[in-house]
């Protein structure tokens, strides 16, 4: 049962936080006079503090406050509890209430995500569809200013990017999607000019209770080891004020960025070029490369996020920008591909830029006009977004059975192409002929193999576990600890492609061939395997 501790106040502005919370917030514009705001609440001290504060400033700024909940399905009584807990609160507090549940473990084992990140998705999902139904101008979630410090040191710690360092924003717009539907949502942080400690107290002065999620208390993740030990020790031995000089080096960091996004766009309006379908762009490599090391990084960002959005674009690291860099540097005719589903291609002077799945995804874009087009962007400096698309089901492999033909003959039962990138089977040709001894090709796109030794069809895809090939030297090596050694990121790993008998690997895409299938003395019959873009 919820106790209000009386008190001799009269209105709301007789206590600072309030006072604090409304000037914060007429600062950043976040509502305006007749606005519907819609609250997300959990049962935690801090939305339960969001909640009634927004409810005592609603005469004020003229707004008007409805709260939504969303049981996850993971916590079971405890989360159910949490429920009944709001219900309650809002009841008394005569707060109209919207209440979801999803199954989170299902979904985050169906899209092969963390439940955090699962959690994450459909809760802002049922934010969204909520917004939409009683149209709310905005949702206001409940992140702090000890939250803030938290995911700058955090993303600091991982060797994050200006975007990561510079904190949390405290008015945003996402384009949220989910099974095919699409919610624009703009997210308000009232609270991120207020520290943890004066919500506690603001709490505890009026009597108000909350409910503690335990899972919260444990240190057994990164985040939790930041706030729980990290921060407290920072302020204690170093600076009692760390949290604010940090949200403070934030917010300059953020504003930077916003300003290297900004220069980013202008440039890429300037001299990105779209090919027909708006779903590729080009620019040119000498232009590029004459930028500063820190503006062509935000350019290839840009270009990257606007391809496949924010939500893909997260697992493209500096590393695979630094791909990029060697790339535009190396011999033409090569080509990359990033994680994500982005191929990047050198052609002559230029680099291209195109999308795997331009189908699945480009109705989701917001366009902006480059050099008299158009182009695809889904990160602007004032609008960011969130994507909640793209299935993981493994029963789509990247993988394509390759028809050889020889007068008529041909490996056992060609199937038909299982995969979602058809297109990359098509940048390969094959063809059989007699060896009479010529010189092997030594360059990258064409490789040659002992035809005859070939007993099996051959299948054109990504990794598998149990993948090897054969050493020179003799002996057996497999895929997994070859990408280990030569140090390919992990996240790279999965899209780099390889020709395959059952799980004896002959070639992968950076140019190792299985001695078992390499050309010798008593080779009759030579398979050649040629990229398309590269036959003149």
């Amino acid at each position: 049962m919820i106790e209000w501790k009386k008190t001799q106040a009269s209105s709301w502005s007789d206590y600072s936080l309030e006072n604090q919370v409304c000037n914060y917030m007429k600062r950043h514009q976040m509502l305006q006079k007749g606005n519907r705001v819609l609250a997300a609440v959990s049962g935690g001290a801090d939305s339960i503090c969001l909640l009634l504060v927004l409810k005592r400033l609603e005469p004020i700024l003229g707004i008007c406050v409805t709260a939504v909940t969303v049981n996850h399905g993971i916590r079971g009584e405890a989360a159910d509890g949490d429920v009944e807990f709001v219900k309650k609160l809002c009841q008394k507090s005569k707060i109209p209430l919207y209440v979801h549940k999803v199954d989170v473990p299902s979904f985050a084992k169906k899209e092969k995500l963390s439940e955090e990140e699962a959690a994450r998705r459909l809760r802002y999902y049922c934010f969204a569809r909520t917004a939409r139904q009683i149209q709310a101008a905005a949702v206001a979630v409940a992140h702090h200013k000890d939250d803030n410090c938290e995911t700058i040191l955090h993303n600091l710690f991982r060797g994050s990017s200006l975007r990561g360092i510079g904190g949390m924003n405290p008015d945003r717009t996402l384009c949220v999607s989910h099974q095919g539907k699409i919610y624009n949502l703009r997210v308000i942080r009232p609270f991120l000019d207020v520290r943890r400690k004066e919500i506690e107290k603001w709490l505890g002065d009026r009597g108000i209770e909350w409910r503690t999620d335990e899972t919260n208390l444990q240190n057994a993740y990164t985040r939790n080891r930041i706030r729980n030990l990290l921060i407290p020790a920072i302020e204690k031995e170093i600076n009692g004020q760390a949290v604010v000089h940090v949200v403070q080096a934030g917010t300059f960091i953020r504003e930077a960025q916003e300003l290297m996004e900004e220069l980013a766009m202008k440039w890429i309006r300037k001299n990105g070029k779209i090919l027909p379908g708006n779903t590729s762009v080009k620019i040119n490599i000498t232009s590029i490369m004459t930028e500063k090391p820190i503006l062509r990084r935000e350019i290839l960002i840009q270009i990257c996020r606007g391809l496949i959005g924010s939500d893909r674009f997260k697992d493209i690291r500096y590393a695979h920008l630094q791909m990029i860099d060697r790339l535009a540097e190396g011999a033409t005719s090569r080509w990359i591909r990033l994680p994500g589903g982005i191929v990047v291609e050198k052609q002559y002077d230029w680099l291209l830029f195109r999308p795997v799945h331009p189908d699945k995804s480009r109705n989701l874009y917001v366009t902006f006009g480059i050099a008299g087009s158009s182009y695809i962007s889904h990160d602007l400096a004032e609008e960011r977004y969130m994507r909640m698309v793209g299935s993981k089901d493994e029963s789509c492999m990247n993988e394509y059975r390759i028809p050889i033909r020889e007068d008529g003959f041909h490996l056992e039962d060609p199937v038909k192409i299982q995969s979602e990138l058809p297109e990359m089977a098509e940048k390969y040709s094959f063809r059989i002929f007699s060896y009479n001894g010529e010189k092997i090709p030594e360059n990258n796109y064409t490789k040659w193999f002992d035809y005859d030794k070939i007993k099996d069809g051959l299948f054109l895809r990504t990794r598998r576990q149990g993948d090897y090939f054969l050493l020179d030297g003799g002996g057996k090596k497999t895929v997994k600890s070859y990408m280990i050694d030569r140090k390919i990121p992990a996240s790279e790993r999965d899209s780099m492609l390889l020709l395959a008998e059952g799980s004896h690997v002959l070639w992968l895409s950076d140019g190792r061939i299985s001695a078992f299938y390499k050309i010798g003395e008593d080779t009759c019959r030579v398979l050649e395997m040629k990229r398309k873009t590269d036959i003149k």
